[in-house]
């Protein structure tokens, strides 16, 4: 009867062993940051009437890239209108796969009232609630592009 069982014990050790080493890995599922490198405080929305003021040099984590609401930003000026960021979450979720355990941060750059936003995407390791970064440092790998605002003034 021992022989038995110590005979079951072995296959079932193999076959679990064999098993778990099919399964793939769960992937990471990266986090999406808002990162403000503006030069003043700008204000967010995710949802209709919530509004939050981010600082200058200030990063908060929004939402995870498979669960994440529509992003708007605006200057805190009550005379600017807020600006749909549908491009920049369409880029990261196609940019995720080729950026696998990395956190996406957009940021929004230095940019003169009369031009459209100055915004990047950049992709980082970590994990973080709410961080601060250097200016130089998140924009060193950036990938620039201007935002272009439908509802933008044309100067010329």
């Amino acid at each position: 009867m021992r022989n038995v069982i110590k005979k079951y014990s072995i296959i079932i050790f193999f076959v679990t062993k064999i098993t778990a080493s099919q399964v793939p890995e769960l992937p990471i599922i990266p986090d999406i940051y808002l990162y403000n490198a503006y030069g003043a405080c700008i204000v967010y929305k995710t949802d209709i009437g919530k509004e939050t003021s981010l600082e200058d040099r200030t990063a908060v984590k929004l939402f995870t890239i498979y669960n994440h609401a529509p992003l708007f930003i605006r200057t805190t000026s009550k005379l600017s209108r807020f600006t749909h960021l549908a491009e920049c979450l369409k880029q990261i979720q196609q940019e995720a796969p080729n950026n696998p355990g990395l956190d996406a941060y957009i940021c929004i750059n230095p940019s003169k009232l009369y031009e459209p936003w100055n915004i990047s995407i950049t992709w980082l390791s970590g994990t973080f609630d709410e961080y601060e970064y250097e200016y130089d440092e998140i924009l060193s790998s950036s990938a620039d592009y201007r935002h272009e605002d439908p509802d933008s003034f044309d100067f010329d």
